[in-house]
């Protein structure tokens, strides 16, 4: 029970001595407008799941509800990462009341080609706060959130194969970022690049008025299994009618066979997430 404002403020995965390659993405989804199911005893309509055996998500047994309120993307961890902190002026709100969520759902992404039976003892540590990390403010500054700029994950998604440097490009375009933000901008503080096994550079790319400025995040020499948070240094503002655009370039040379996009790790996608403040109502 939270009875002040609790915010996260930062994430560390637990991990057994061989889940590190098998658990390739962790995802926590904000379940928010969670319709009051008993108003007396104060139940939700997701508490009959808290505490119940995990689930396959892509399969037949989700209940239809999580895909309606459980639809915001609030943390990410993957692959060689050894989790993160935010800023200390910045911290994810817990508590619909408080502006952000009061279940979660957590999904983990595992990297299981041979289809194994394994024991899995995946577990997370977070991190929370009712008080500021900053002296003379009784809470984070900032509620922060995430979005994505992404190709969108589908068959659709093809990488021809012998091509030892394909491009790939997704767009946020400048009427994307026009119902997006407020008139004032966010701010982006950091910015996480995700591929698969193909990808060996991305970049975030950021334009205004038809003029591009520095990339947000650059990696040259991209390595997926090893994916870390970037931090943007100096902070950078995003305005409505800015465009951003996510860039990946794959080698598929060794590969006889088009490389399609999808979740496994053998197929591809490309997402780029940006972490920013104030958080937006629509993302």
């Amino acid at each position: 029970m939270l009875f002040r404002s609790t915010y996260i403020v930062g994430f560390e995965p637990l991990l057994g001595p061989e889940d590190g390659y098998r658990v390739h993405h962790i995802l926590l989804f904000g379940c928010t407008n969670v319709t009051i199911v008993n108003e007396t005893r104060g139940d939700r309509i997701l508490d009959k799941y808290i505490n119940q055996p995990s689930r396959d998500f892509f399969g037949d047994e989700i209940p239809p509800e999580w895909f309606k309120i459980c639809t915001r993307i609030e943390l990410v961890w993957t692959i060689g990462s050894e989790g993160f902190m935010l800023p200390p002026d910045m911290g994810i709100p817990l508590d619909e009341k408080n502006g952000g969520f009061s279940y979660i759902l957590y999904q983990i992404h595992y990297d299981n080609p041979g289809r194994k039976v394994l024991t899995d003892n995946t577990g997370g540590r977070f991190y929370l706060t009712q008080n500021c990390r900053n002296v003379n403010q009784q809470k984070p500054q900032y509620d922060s959130g995430i979005f994505s700029v992404a190709h969108r994950v589908s068959i659709f998604h093809l990488i021809p194969p012998h091509s030892p440097k394909h491009t790939v490009r997704a767009f946020c375009p400048s009427a994307c970022s026009s119902s997006m933000f407020p008139s004032d901008g966010v701010t982006v503080t950091s910015v996480l690049l995700h591929a698969h096994d193909t990808a060996v550079g991305m970049r975030m790319r950021h334009f205004r008025n038809g003029t591009e400025l520095p990339p947000l995040a650059v990696d040259e020499n991209y390595e997926p299994r090893y994916q870390e948070y970037r931090t943007v240094h100096p902070r950078r503002k995003i305005y409505p009618g800015d465009e951003l655009v996510v860039e990946c370039t794959h080698n598929t040379s060794a590969r006889a066979q088009v490389t399609l996009g999808g979740i496994e790790a053998v197929t591809e996608m490309c997402v780029g997430f940006l972490q920013y403040f104030p958080r937006s109502p629509f993302y």
